[in-house]
């Protein structure tokens, strides 16, 4: 007689992006747990809707979620160069960071693409922190 052993089964979910990039950098907002703020080294910029999946695949196991904001170097705002680190504003998910290889820290508005104020710096940007506290 088989011996069959039974496992838990757990949602994996698997992130379309729009376009083909190297070692993403990511981050799940802290606020409510719900928006993953992924960038990458082609210079694009996405979030997803993790809680809301727009299909499921291998019998419910695999959710996919499509972009709920986008930019890549086409867009206005888009960036030129790699970005190196990506982070949510601890108290809001209405603003995030970038910071990018094009010598630019960027603080943009979630809501409407655009970027609300951008600091020039003396060389690349390897590294950005921000205080849990938002301040």
């Amino acid at each position: 007689m088989k011996n069959v052993t039974s496992r838990r089964k757990s949602r994996r979910s698997s992130l379309m992006t729009l376009a083909l990039a190297q070692t993403p950098i990511q981050q799940v907002d802290l606020t409510e747990g719900r928006y993953l703020l992924s960038g990458a080294f082609d210079a694009s910029l996405t979030v997803y809707d993790i809680q809301r999946a727009r299909d499921y695949e291998g019998g419910g196991l695999i959710a996919k979620h499509k972009p709920i904001l986008h930019v890549d170097k086409q867009h206005q705002n888009g960036l030129k160069y790699a970005i190196s680190i990506t982070i949510w504003y601890p108290n809001d998910t209405g603003l995030f960071v970038t910071s990018s290889f094009n010598h630019h820290i960027n603080v943009w508005d979630t809501n409407t693409s655009q970027v609300l104020m951008d600091f020039k710096m003396l060389g690349k940007v390897y590294k950005t922190a921000m205080s849990s506290l938002g301040i």
